[in-house]
């Protein structure tokens, strides 16, 4: 990869003449024995909504330990009108499919609620929901990155976070 600091070299001033006529080359070239290299083996669904669409997303991060934690996210989410999101390495772990994951790599979402739990705030997942209204962040690191994104953070176990949230939202439901 190559690399250059801005203004670390002067352009040269273009000849009148060159710019106006650039030069062209005529190639032939043989693409009868090529084969594809891409083969498409079934058409991208699209299927229910899209977490780019959606107004709140709670989304997940390797702070949730084990997968089986990751079914706190999506009963939040669920709870609160929203959808389920994740950092990449959950989706590269195979926890969630590749269209929940947030990210540089993933989904670029603006939701008015991003709550982010265990999820430590890298650039990458940060390009993918920093638009977003309102960011609260629950980490166990009092010094991860997601906080200087946050409007509210909670440092905490964010199971333990995630299941207190859930328990506050039936209260709420219920009176």
């Amino acid at each position: 990869m190559t690399a250059l600091l801005a203004n670390a070299v002067s352009p040269r001033p273009v000849e009148p003449a060159a710019a106006a006529s650039p030069v062209t080359c005529d190639v032939a070239v043989d693409l009868d024995g090529v084969e594809e290299r891409v083969r498409v083996v079934e058409a991208a669904k699209a299927e229910g909504p899209r977490l780019e669409d959606a107004e709140i997303v709670v989304a997940g991060g390797r702070g949730l330990g084990v997968s089986e934690h990751f079914a706190l996210v999506e009963e939040l989410a669920g709870k609160l009108g929203g959808l389920a999101g994740a950092s990449r390495p959950l989706v590269d772990d195979g926890w969630i499919d590749a269209s929940r994951q947030v990210g540089l790599t993933g989904r670029i979402t603006r939701p008015r609620l991003y709550l982010a739990a265990g999820v430590s705030g890298a650039t990458q997942h940060m390009v993918g929901c920093s638009a977003a209204k309102t960011i609260v962040a629950v980490n166990t690191d009092p010094d991860a990155p997601i906080f200087r994104h946050a409007r509210y953070g909670i440092v905490g176990d964010c199971v333990e976070v995630l299941r207190e949230l859930i328990r506050a939202v039936d209260q709420m439901e219920v009176t």
